[in-house]
């Protein structure tokens, strides 16, 4: 992995730069992050009719996008 510039000059915001890892590799776990912002939007907005089961998905959501993400980039990290 890259180490980060303090003041962010020159920074690639590319997710090969955050994760060393293809865009298709990582693309997963933003997709599921997105399902979670989803979900917390329904909680913070008012209209969940559940809001513990939503916390619990947006649990489930993230636990997985970070999963997903930690695999993506595991050949990198060897």
């Amino acid at each position: 992995m890259r180490a980060a510039c303090p003041d962010g000059a020159g920074a690639d915001p590319s997710p090969r730069a955050l994760f060393d890892a293809p865009p298709a590799a990582v693309r997963p776990s933003a997709e599921l992050r997105g399902q979670a912002a989803v979900a917390v939007d329904r909680i913070t907005g008012g209209y969940s009719t559940d809001v513990a089961a939503d916390w619990r998905e947006v649990e489930r959501l993230l636990q997985q996008a970070y999963r997903s993400v930690q695999q993506a980039a595991q050949p990198a990290m060897s």
